[in-house]
């Protein structure tokens, strides 16, 4: 999930949304904005992970792999 949405729904907004409807969902938060990003306010909103863009491939197996891991 992207932080920023022009015209629409944020990654923070999003993750309380989708945390009603299931409290065990794993969701990944990205954005280009570095400075804004600091991993432990997301991570306590809920999120499963924090990639920081721009990224590659390899990054995005990095985080899936380790949000699996965590959730078995």
């Amino acid at each position: 999930m992207d932080i920023t949405i022009p015209d629409g729904m944020g990654a923070t907004e999003a993750i309380k949304k989708l945390k009603a409807i299931d409290p065990d969902v794993c969701a990944i938060v990205t954005s280009g904005f570095v400075s804004e990003m600091n991993s432990d306010d997301f991570l306590r909103q809920g999120f499963s992970g924090v990639l920081r863009k721009p990224y590659r491939s390899a990054n995005l197996r990095e985080i899936l792999e380790s949000v699996a891991v965590s959730k078995n």
